[in-house]
């Protein structure tokens, strides 16, 4: 009887247990270079600020529709601010959580209203009026731009943050059903 030399009978290549081990390291490296580029820009002050100025405005929502109160946000060059309407009048929220909030430095807002863009802190709307006017108005907040109802709507908009003008932009948006949209504004507008 012949022996066969084990040279010849050993197969070439790798196991199947190898080439798995090789696809879950190549895995995990993967998901490590992704999370330290930032991939999805959530971890940037930009997408952080519009993170939370979404869940602000779904929380204003629904604060608006349990206490059955109608409440506002208004929307300036340099932060934003929620307000409350009781007793004829637009008033601040005393509610921390709700409280005025700045915009970091290098960030900017555009606001669209119903199809129509919005200036913010436009200054030809207070200087038409008279210093007597002015004085009345003084202690009264200007109206809201944006409206959330007690009924769940809420005024259609589409707000863009920006870290510069033509630059990375998040938008977020409503058509008035009392849902928001977060995107990042590279999709046609509609």
């Amino acid at each position: 009887m012949k022996r066969i030399p084990q040279s010849a009978t050993a197969y070439a290549g790798f196991t199947l247990l190898e080439l798995l081990v090789v696809v879950v390291i190549i895995g995990i490296v993967s998901s490590f270079a992704v999370l330290s580029t930032g991939l999805t820009g959530r971890d940037k002050p930009l997408g952080k600020e519009a993170q939370r100025l979404l869940a602000l405005m779904q929380m204003a929502g629904e604060e608006a529709v349990l206490k059955s109160e109608e409440l506002g946000l208004i929307v300036s060059n340099d932060g934003y601010h929620f307000l409350s309407y009781q007793e004829n009048a637009w008033q601040p929220l005393e509610d921390d959580l709700f409280r005025e909030r700045g915009l970091p430095d290098d960030l900017t807002l555009d606001l669209v209203l119903e199809g129509r863009p919005i200036v913010l802190d436009d200054p030809s709307l207070t200087d038409s009026k008279t210093d007597s006017d002015m004085d009345d108005d003084k202690d009264k907040p200007k109206p809201p731009q944006i409206l959330f109802l007690s009924s769940g709507e809420v005024s259609p908009f589409a707000l863009t943050l920006s870290e510069h003008p033509g630059t990375d932009q998040l938008v977020i948006k409503s058509v008035g059903d009392g849902s928001f949209t977060l995107s990042d504004g590279k999709e046609p507008a509609q």
